[in-house]
């Protein structure tokens, strides 16, 4: 089956340089698909799946915009090498910061030499993104995640590297809070929360994880999170079995019911234990994440997410929010954290949030 390059380029002007292109290509058996606007353009790319795309794109067009979204919110889509072409690269760069790392960037004037280049620059390109990306373990789920029309407003937002409207928007795609009924009757709104999160389809929480994760280079997202709790998990148990606590029960085979109840039963008991038999490790782990003398994982997350200060005497949410890549790692998206109020209440809502997704 021959493989097809699909280009959309609104100037015939550029015939001859698509025609130099087929004559070096004819020995590959490559055919050359060519539309003249980006309705075409999408309406092509919902029947066929070509081998690479060239994109002609004008900002003050918009309706390229709009290609290169959708081609990002297929799974089918988005690992295709593809090659945007434009004269003006300065505009470009200046008004999408962020976006080279999603093509090739092929300025005009060209011939059609420099485009066969550009299009073995680009396949290689994109080879590479797919094995980095698949080879991070927060990857592996989403590779075949398709994303709806409501989701194009955040993954605009997240092509665009604007954090913080990102962040308000994946609020508005989950949950929000009536702060007046929060100040009135704080366990009836997790209450409605819960629900809420029972309600959302997987799918969705999916696509929206995996917006964050794959623009952010793996450092925001659920999933991130997640897996954040997973390490400190894992270090407080690591804990119990040096210091006998399971009494020959082996931990990575427990329950998360019983591993919970681990955690609780080794909080009462706690007193009871001398400062060496606890050993330094986990005073370590408590003078990290001991909050008004309790200690909870969820809340511990906050602190690693760096929403709640270590040693602060209080739950109240004291970080600021970093809208920058320099953040702690996971530190986005806060999924409704300045609604819920308290560190306690927002940690122990994520863990909602991380049940709809891996249970």
């Amino acid at each position: 089956m021959p493989k097809t390059i699909l280009v959309i380029e609104y100037s015939r002007n550029m015939q001859r340089v698509f025609q130099q292109l087929i004559n070096l290509l004819l020995k590959n058996s490559i055919q050359i698909h060519w539309v003249y606007n980006a309705t075409d353009g999408i309406s092509f790319l919902e029947r066929e799946k070509p081998s690479i795309i060239l994109l002609d794109f004008e900002i003050a067009l918009g309706s390229d915009w709009e290609v290169f979204q959708y081609i990002q919110s297929q799974a089918r889509l988005r690992w295709i090498p593809l090659i945007v072409m434009s004269g003006k690269k300065e505009k470009i760069t200046d008004e999408i910061s962020g976006l080279f790392e999603y093509f090739h960037f092929c300025e005009k004037p060209f011939d059609g030499r420099e485009l066969k280049q550009a299009i073995q620059v680009a396949i290689a390109q994109t080879k590479q993104r797919y094995q980095k990306d698949s080879k991070h373990s927060i990857f592996a789920n989403y590779f075949h995640t398709n994303i709806k029309p409501m989701h194009l407003k955040l993954q605009d937002l997240l092509i665009r590297k604007n954090w913080k409207e990102a962040d308000a928007e994946t609020t508005r795609l989950t949950f929000t809070v009536n702060r007046q009924l929060l100040n009135k009757d704080s366990s009836s709104v997790r209450t409605s929360v819960i629900e809420a999160i029972d309600n959302f389809l997987l799918e969705d929480l999916q696509a929206i994880d995996y917006l964050w994760v794959i623009h952010s280079d793996g450092h925001f997202g659920i999933s991130v999170q997640w897996e954040l709790l997973q390490k400190i998990r894992n270090e407080l148990y690591q804990i119990f079995e040096q210091i006998g606590f399971f009494d020959g029960d082996d931990w990575q085979n427990l329950s998360v019911e019983e591993r919970q109840q681990y955690v609780i039963s080794f909080m009462q008991r706690t007193p009871t234990y001398s400062t060496a038999s606890l050993g330094d490790s986990f005073q370590d782990f408590l003078s990290r994440y001991n909050i008004k003398g309790i200690l909870t994982l969820p809340t511990a997350l906050t602190i690693d997410l760096g929403w709640l200060l270590k040693g602060s005497p209080e739950w109240t949410f004291n970080g600021e929010i970093n809208y920058s890549l320099d953040s702690p790692k996971g530190h986005l998206p806060t999924v409704g954290r300045q609604e819920l109020g308290s560190a306690f209440h927002h940690g122990f809502m994520l863990t909602f949030i991380f049940s709809k997704l891996y249970d």
